[in-house]
């Protein structure tokens, strides 16, 4: 462990940063040591471009099945994850109670794309950080038994043999996850939020009660937007809310962009649009991500821990690096934030990018996960 000061928080939430924070540090399962490596490099160089001797990084190394590692990141506020197998991941994310996954829907310029114009799309993913109990089992099991009598009694036939899919969907905690979602979109001048929802989700009512009741100030619905105010945003309004369907906010997200801001959007919805669009947008090797709770903040890898190339040195470590340039933001150090995007930007722009870019790129150099880590800093 880094000498390094713990990061405090005011009564109103805002955060009290040390010039030496101390955070905390999960490098992950896999490839996860290899990115984890090259993105320490990258946040420290980018903080000392930026800042010189004044302020610097401090890590504190976590294990992701310590029992101890949920209190520990929630006294720090911060920490930075690497991939963790699907099990350990959700299992921190419900130690933690964390509300919500955010996801930038940001191309980054150079990669490639399926979309012939992915630098129109601009927009954020809030979803559900943790999801609810499920129960799968057969119509002819007992502890269906009195869900199959009120379908019956509805006159929907239910074959004994039936699949029967009951999913516990918490109020309370998807209207926490559709406030945050609301305060991002303020807090980052988002005009447009638009409630994802799919077939028997009431996704779209509880948002609606959200905004009006706690929004309401600030945020008017979609429909009077048009409606009562010809598309123009009234004097003191800031935030224009609507929904969607799922399967209409993919079409409408390429052909008009512009409307989307901040979606927002719960269980296979919100799993199904982020594997979409992130992969529409180059991959989740490339995407930065993030999830928040009360008082605590994981900026986190995207993609999968892909333990067949564990300690090859050839991993991509962008989505890292970019969730570390996120957390630097978090902090407040946009400067050093900027450095990162700068260096990042650079050194894909010149093709000097890992392997699973430099198949997909015509005349890149192959560059192993350290060297593309250096390339990085030399460009900032």
């Amino acid at each position: 462990m880094q000498s390094g000061q713990v990061i405090a928080q005011h009564e109103d939430g805002s955060l009290i940063v040390p010039d030496h924070p101390l955070i905390p540090v999960l490098a992950g399962d896999g490839v996860g040591p290899d990115v984890w490596a090259a993105t320490a490099r990258v946040l420290e160089a980018a903080v000392a471009a930026a800042y010189g001797s004044s302020r610097a990084l401090a890590w504190l190394p976590l294990d992701a099945g310590d029992a101890g590692t949920p209190a520990a990141i929630r006294a720090h506020r911060v920490a930075l994850k690497g991939p963790l197998a699907p099990a350990t991941d959700a299992a921190l994310r419900r130690a933690l109670e964390l509300q919500a996954i955010v996801r930038p829907l940001r191309w980054q310029p150079g990669t490639p794309s399926a979309l012939a114009h992915p630098e129109a799309v601009d927009a954020i993913l809030v979803r559900d950080a943790v999801g609810g109990a499920a129960l799968d089992c057969t119509a002819a099991d007992p502890a269906v038994a009195s869900v199959v009598e009120a379908l019956t009694e509805q006159g929907q036939a239910v074959p004994p043999g039936a699949r029967v899919d009951v999913r516990l969907v918490d109020k309370a905690a998807t209207q926490q996850m559709i406030r945050r979602a609301l305060q991002l979109a303020l807090d980052a001048g988002r005009e447009r939020v638009t409630l994802v929802h799919g077939a028997g989700d009431r996704l779209r009512d509880w948002g609606y009660e959200v905004a009006q009741r706690d929004f309401g100030a600030v945020a008017v619905a979609e429909s009077d937007f048009h409606a009562d105010f010809g598309g123009v945003l009234p004097a003191g309004k800031r935030l224009v809310v609507g929904a969607r369907a799922v399967d209409d906010v993919l079409p409408g997200l390429l052909a008009t962009p512009a409307d989307f801001g901040v979606l927002v959007a719960r269980g296979e919805a919100g799993a199904h649009l982020e594997a979409t669009c992130t992969t529409l947008l180059g991959g989740p090797w490339l995407t930065a991500g993030a999830a928040y709770g009360d008082g605590v903040a994981l900026f986190e890898a995207t993609h999968d821990p892909d333990p067949r190339a564990a300690g090859q040195d050839a991993a991509n470590p962008t989505s890292l690096i970019r969730s570390g340039a996120l957390l630097l933001r978090h902090l407040g150090w946009t400067e050093a934030a900027e450095k990162v995007e700068r260096g990042l930007a650079a050194a894909i722009a010149r093709k000097t990018v890992t392997a699973d870019l430099h198949a997909r790129l015509t005349g890149a150099t192959l560059r192993s996960c350290s060297a593309f880590g250096s390339d990085i800093i030399e460009n900032m």
